[in-house]
């Protein structure tokens, strides 16, 4: 899907519509085609530009008010960089066998560790002064230690199979990792290799 922006000239004036639209093929070795799903020219602007965004990448995440970003500065650098690092080892994979809300939460309890250890209600109020709540989508004013401690129990309930699948992630790394061997005796060691 996509905001499909078209024009027309009547008497002079230029006249938009913006309307979500998505591509489909009436059938095998047809054209596409284009069918009209709603019309959004009465929406602000602003707002269709969200949309347009939002049927872009799915993944993304709007935030409709940036002035919290202003009022004071948040930690970013290194909750990215950790993410990503994480996100490449696997933790990820592994973990999306839990809830997203638990997932995300525990992320934050990960990259809380990491970066500045603390206790768990310590971890709250670490996402609430970083930038992980915005990134995370955590609404940060009512964000408690007891939904941390629901989401550790969501990973507690499924810890067997969280560790076979991050297992099986490394297990695929580890054997290209051994089996590369430019120095004939020496090993490389694994955490150098991300």
């Amino acid at each position: 899907m996509f905001v499909k922006k078209s024009w027309c000239v009547r008497k002079g004036k230029k006249y938009t519509t913006y309307q979500i639209a998505e591509s489909y093929r009436p059938g095998k070795n047809k054209n596409p085609r284009t069918r009209i799903l709603a019309t959004i020219t009465h929406l602000p602007l602003p707002l269709i530009e969200q949309i347009s965004l939002l049927l872009k990448s799915p993944q993304a995440q709007v935030v409709s008010d940036l002035s919290p970003f202003f009022k004071s500065s948040f930690i970013l650098g290194p909750i990215l960089f950790f993410s990503l690092f994480m996100e490449r080892m696997g933790i990820g994979e592994a973990l999306s066998l839990i809830p997203s809300k638990s997932r995300t939460l525990l992320w934050a309890v990960i990259l809380n560790r990491i970066l500045d250890p603390r206790s768990k209600l310590g971890s709250v109020a670490w996402v609430k002064r970083t930038a992980f709540s915005f990134l995370g989508g955590i609404e940060k004013e009512t964000l408690t230690v007891n939904e941390i401690y629901q989401a550790m129990d969501a990973l507690y309930e499924r810890m067997e199979e969280v560790f076979d699948q991050f297992g099986k992630k490394n297990q695929k790394q580890m054997s290209i990792v051994n089996t590369f061997d430019p120095f004939s005796a020496n090993k490389i060691d694994p955490l150098f290799c991300y």
